[in-house]
């Protein structure tokens, strides 16, 4: 049976529950009756050790209450002088212990508020804590307290730190205290300390040696696949930055927090989480969960699934109809090329073309063109439309589509679809364009057109155009068809369509005169490359 201890009104019935060289701890009880609940008196052994042990009693009785600072209940050299003791509540644990897993965000914005807040309020009365880690906040159910103040500083008093003894824990000592050189200590080095136990409660436990927050294997935001902890590199850069960068104050330091927290919660994967939590969590959820999502909330969601390889949702799709706009689009195309296998052609090529309407046709990425295609086979003309002025660049299947339903284009989507045909090819090229030419086009269109036929360059093509020039008497009414011509024609092509006869007397010189002219631009060109590799060698 363990001895019991009594120092004054104190007992304690149990042996020390914590042993070091400096002293013991015990768990007590007040035997007057004047305080309940449970305490634990700390009792100094190492008389070398008492003008710190006297300077921890000193700085936490001259502060005023804090809830989130210790207080000591009592103190005193009870049974020997030369071991003073002090009693202070007991603790539920420290936050070394408290915090063994990955805490809620939120609980995480609780504790580090009170715990800078416990500090400010030191700061305010002239005490710097210089210790400041996990296992100096004591956890009361989930309310820290800054406790264990043996390193702190005090205004004007004497300091009891040998010159050159480091202080402070290795991790979250700030880089000014490691060989206790520096006389000229500042609140800073709290702030320090502080920005490591942030990283500390937001990792679950975690923490870097030195300043590598953004290195890949203690970026947060990249630990767990999350751009919301990007938020808090900011507060870090602030904090374990050298003194003369960091936060001049607690109040500062609070103060870019509460933005920052506020930032968080209104990015659009906490309102997710916030709005529909097993939404969130299971990435598929119910129908009236979905018709509540922003745009913003969809592209988090859509994005989560495709991280997560989630497995295809009849529900999810049947709420993109409704869902799919230009905020949206590119994520649903991801989501839909995804699960395309489990979609049924008609729906698939249906929520295709509203994507493709959506955007105006300005996809992007390596599926684009399955995405045109599937838009292109449902009857809506808007995904036509959006296709089409987007068409230059795009795929000869695409355009070859587009082309066969080119009485469904308006005019700003004609134009754009006979900009890329008067330089892509695509199967049905050359009989779109003669009939274009036949029934009549705009005259800024008239030009691109012949370009098209000159491309094509078959017997076909250059017929319509000599077709089109036979019907025109003067000069002057072939200005569009010649800056066609000059576009793309070859002089083989030109000599050709000047060849077939059949023009008016000046039609047909101009043609002999186009022909020579590109035939001797082309010798000049030949000439100078010729000169220019004999000059280089």
């Amino acid at each position: 049976m363990a001895k019991v201890r009594k120092w004054n009104n104190w007992e304690a019935a149990e042996e020390a529950f914590a042993r070091g060289g400096q002293g013991h701890v015990y768990r007590v009880r007040d035997t007057s009756g004047a305080r309940s609940g449970g305490f634990v008196l700390k009792e100094l052994l190492n008389p070398k050790r008492r003008a710190r042990f006297d300077g921890e009693i000193r700085a936490i009785t001259k502060l005023p209450p804090h809830p989130n600072v210790i207080e000591i209940v009592d103190f005193g050299a009870f049974k020997d002088p030369e071991k003073p003791t002090y009693v202070m509540p007991e603790a539920d644990c420290s936050l070394e212990h408290y915090t063994n897993q990955l805490l809620p965000v939120e609980q995480v914005f609780a504790i580090f508020n009170s715990i800078t807040a416990g500090v400010e309020h030191l700061h305010a009365h002239s005490v710097i804590h210089r210790d400041l880690k996990p296992d100096n906040v004591l956890m009361f159910g989930d309310q820290p307290r800054v406790s264990d103040f043996g390193l702190a500083l005090i205004a004007d008093a004497p300091r009891v730190t040998a010159t050159e003894e480091a202080v402070g824990p290795r991790f979250y000592m700030a880089p000014e205290l490691e060989d206790g050189r520096n006389m000229e200590v500042s609140q800073r080095c709290d702030l320090y300390s502080l920005g490591k136990i942030l990283y500390f409660l937001l990792s679950g436990g975690q923490i870097f040696s030195r300043e590598k927050f953004s290195a890949p294997k203690w970026n947060l935001s990249k630990r767990f696949a999350d751009e919301r902890y990007r938020l808090f590199d900011h507060v870090f850069q602030r904090t374990v930055a050298p003194e003369q960068d960091r936060y001049a104050s607690c109040s500062e330091l609070r103060e870019e927090f509460d933005a920052v927290k506020k930032e968080y919660r209104k990015h659009p994967r906490t309102t997710l989480e916030t709005k529909a939590p097993s939404l969130a969590a299971n990435l598929v959820g119910m129908q009236d969960e979905l018709e509540r999502l922003s745009s913003d909330e969809w592209n988090v969601l859509l994005g989560l699934r495709r991280k997560a390889a989630a497995p295809y949702s009849d529900v999810l799709i049947v709420a993109a109809s409704t869902a799919i706009s230009k905020e949206t689009a590119d994520e649903f195309a991801h989501e839909l090329l995804r699960v395309r296998s489990s979609i049924e052609r008609d729906a698939l090529s249906q929520l295709a073309s509203l994507i493709v309407a959506a955007t105006d046709g300005l996809l992007l990425g390596q599926e684009e063109e399955e995405l045109m295609l599937l838009a292109l086979d449902h009857p809506d003309p808007k995904a036509v439309r959006a296709t089409a002025k987007t068409a230059f660049g795009k795929s000869p299947a695409v355009l070859e589509r587009i082309a066969g339903r080119i009485s469904e284009l308006d005019e700003k989507s004609l134009d754009a679809f006979i900009v890329a045909s008067s330089r892509q090819h695509y199967p049905s090229r050359a009989p779109v364009l003669l009939a274009l030419l036949r029934q009549g086009v705009l005259a800024s269109q008239l030009g691109l057109v012949v370009a098209g036929l000159m491309d094509e360059g078959s017997d076909d093509a250059l017929e319509g155009v000599a077709e089109h020039l036979r019907a025109r008497e003067s000069i002057e009414e072939l200005t569009e068809a010649v800056q066609g011509m000059t576009l793309t024609a070859t002089s083989e092509r030109l000599k050709m369509l000047a060849q077939k006869k059949g023009y008016s007397q000046q039609v047909q010189r101009t043609l002999e005169l186009l022909a020579d002219l590109h035939a001797r631009a082309m010798e000049r060109d030949q000439d100078a490359r010729v000169d220019e590799e004999g000059g280089g060698e």
